[in-house]
């Protein structure tokens, strides 16, 4: 479950922030117990005020002026801490815990609300699972080869090679969408993995999948055959780029073609890129789908592959 896996991830890192600020300490004061003592004086902070708290009221001027004396008095102290270890050839800030996210200290939530840290980390581990659900491996661009492609379609298919590596290289939360139309077996899956390749090791979120399966777990979420506290449906809409495979192969029916539309109008309105693949040509797609899907489809970048079945070419080679 991506949320257990993100919560054990995040635990980890702070278990682990706490180790190394703890081997620092003991570092320190190790080689300057002055450093100790000042440490165990700032960690008295809290029982003085809470003594202070039985003497008087808040608004008391006698408390007040007890409270700021105890907050310059530890100001001087962490001020004097790091002029000790810079003389000490130690940065003034070694001494700091340090956390991967310091707005929940690596805890995933803040005041009882989910941090974005940990709403990124579970969407970064459903974007894995997703792909590893697909049982391809990701291709990339260098294993991508023109050679297959008769003479006469080679320099169409050079200028989408060099189109997708560009993309790739330069993709941003806003990139343009993609509409990779064209026969089966002329690389159009294989472009798009290269794609997700690229942008994944660029640190964003990609979401990859087929047509058929993505729809199948949205479908069983929605009517409650699976459970998920975040939906598919929300890390497919969410993700940084969404690239959905063989379109036009998922069964039909009016849930299919309306969650079809909800996702690319979704990502349309959050201007969040999406690549969609499909063997079906332009009149298919005209025929198969409602006009305001085709009318969105249609404004996309459009790639036409062209040539022969690549795989059937490379079985027959082996032959």
């Amino acid at each position: 479950m991506a949320f257990k896996k993100a919560l054990d991830i995040i635990n980890t890192k702070r278990i682990s922030s706490q180790i190394g600020y703890n081997k620092k300490l003991l570092e320190v004061y190790e080689k300057i117990p002055e450093i100790c003592e000042m440490k165990k004086a700032l960690s008295t902070t809290s029982i003085k005020i809470s003594k202070l708290l039985f003497k008087g009221q808040k608004t008391d001027v006698f408390f007040k002026n007890k409270l700021n004396q105890i907050k310059r008095n530890n100001l001087d102290i962490q001020s004097s801490i790091k002029e000790i270890l810079v003389a000490n050839n130690y940065p003034e800030n070694y001494l700091q815990l340090n956390y991967n996210c310091n707005i929940c200290s690596d805890t995933g939530y803040i005041s009882g609300s989910m941090c974005e840290c940990f709403k990124h980390l579970i969407k970064k581990i459903k974007s894995k699972e997703l792909i590893n659900s697909s049982n391809t491996i990701i291709s990339s661009f260098q294993t991508f080869d023109l050679s297959f492609y008769p003479e006469e379609f080679r320099t169409k298919m050079q200028e989408i090679y060099s189109y997708c590596i560009k993309y790739s290289n330069t993709f941003k939360i806003n990139s343009n969408n993609i509409f990779m139309m064209g026969n089966t077996g002329l690389g159009k899956t294989h472009l798009s993995f290269a794609i997700a390749n690229n942008v994944i090791n660029s640190g964003f979120n990609v979401i990859y999948g087929s047509a058929q399966d993505l729809f199948r777990s949205v479908e069983a979420e929605h009517f409650g055959k699976v459970s998920s506290l975040n939906s598919t449906l929300d890390t497919i809409i969410y993700c940084d780029l969404l690239i959905i495979d063989d379109v036009g192969t998922e069964f039909e029916s009016n849930f299919y073609s309306s969650l079809l539309y909800n996702i690319i109008n979704s990502r349309i309105n959050l201007l969040k890129p999406i690549i969609i693949n499909s063997n079906l040509n332009q009149d298919d797609i005209f025929l198969r789908y409602s006009d305001r899907v085709v009318s969105r489809l249609i404004s996309f970048d459009i790639l036409k592959f062209y040539g022969n079945d690549i795989r059937l070419i490379k079985k027959q080679n082996k032959t």
